[in-house]
């Protein structure tokens, strides 16, 4: 059950990521998984997407977040609970990696 929910909130960043407004005709229709996780993911466009690769993307949304990693969330914005959700979202979609890569390479 923990390893489908660490797959949801993983599966729900990388959708938001991509998500944009899809113009008069409504939002796209959703791309399969593996292209939506290398989309995201895939940093160095090699057709694979590694554990670095994760958590180096996590990390950057966390910093855009304003709620970096290292420092905690808070600060000037605000938004304490709002960040410390999207926090606790990052911590474990980076512990769900392991497992993203090894669905990866089925």
């Amino acid at each position: 059950r923990h390893s489908r929910f660490c797959a949801m909130h993983m599966l729900a960043l990388a959708l938001a990521a991509l998500s944009q407004p899809g113009g008069r005709g409504g939002a796209p229709a959703a791309a399969p998984l593996h292209q939506v996780v290398e989309q995201v993911f895939d940093t160095d466009k090699d057709g694979k997407v590694t554990l670095s690769e994760i958590t180096t993307t996590l990390d950057g949304l966390a910093a855009i977040s304003g709620m970096g990693m290292a420092g905690g969330a808070g600060g000037a914005g605000g938004g304490g609970d709002a960040a410390s959700e999207m926090a606790a979202k990052i911590r474990a979609a980076k512990r769900f990696a392991p497992q993203l890569i090894k669905l990866m390479d089925v």
